[in-house]
């Protein structure tokens, strides 16, 4: 997940971004995981990226990332700004 919130926020499709309404998600498939991008106001987003696998053993892993877009770009919100998931 760590890479495909990376790959998410490296290639950031801002015209993409910029359609998607308040509160809508988009889902992205990257590399196999699916990364949801919610748009929350008109300059912030979360990203959460999910990986699993059914099994046996079954695993999941989620991370997540809450950005802020501005003319320089996508960034997170503060330094602390990815977060492991249950």
């Amino acid at each position: 997940p760590e890479s495909a919130l990376i790959q998410t926020l490296t290639g950031w499709d801002t015209a993409a971004r910029l359609n998607q309404g308040v509160g809508q998600t988009q889902v992205e498939v990257i590399s196999g995981v699916a990364v949801r991008i919610t748009r929350f106001a008109p300059t912030l987003y979360f990203c959460i990226a999910e990986f699993s696998v059914s099994g046996p053993p079954a695993l999941r892993r989620r991370m997540s990332v809450l950005v802020i877009t501005d003319t320089t770009g996508v960034h997170p919100l503060s330094d602390r700004g990815w977060t492991v998931l249950p």
